[in-house]
């Protein structure tokens, strides 16, 4: 299956595993939405190595563990790549709050 022309958000992409995730969907051509909280030079250089294996994206900063933070990610991501075909969440374990409902976000938000 090619990974070719999908999308993909990828929560704390900045660094870390995230990072390590997205730099490898690049590398099959997927655009990648880097979350970041706090880090920006971290997100701007996660971008620049996702262009460098000859993919694109965008930089979304949020704190996860607000909800009206997450549905403005989404909405950015949405008016970016008009579509998410992939979705990782590497949100800090420590926001329980991130996983608990009635988080009812979507892309139609």
């Amino acid at each position: 299956m090619s990974l070719e022309g999908k999308h993909a958000l990828i929560t704390r992409s900045s660094r870390g595993i995230g990072r390590g995730i997205a730099l490898t969907l690049a590398e099959h051509r997927v655009k990648i939405a880097v979350h970041y909280y706090q880090n920006d030079r971290a997100a701007k250089d996660t971008l620049a190595e996702i262009r460098k294996r000859g993919s694109d994206g965008l930089l979304v900063q949020a704190d996860v563990s607000r909800p009206e933070l997450i549905v403005q990610m989404f909405r950015k991501v949405r008016a970016a790549f008009n579509t998410l075909d992939i979705f990782l969440s590497c949100a800090r374990p420590e926001v329980p709050t991130f996983f608990q409902p009635p988080m009812d976000i979507t892309l139609e938000q």
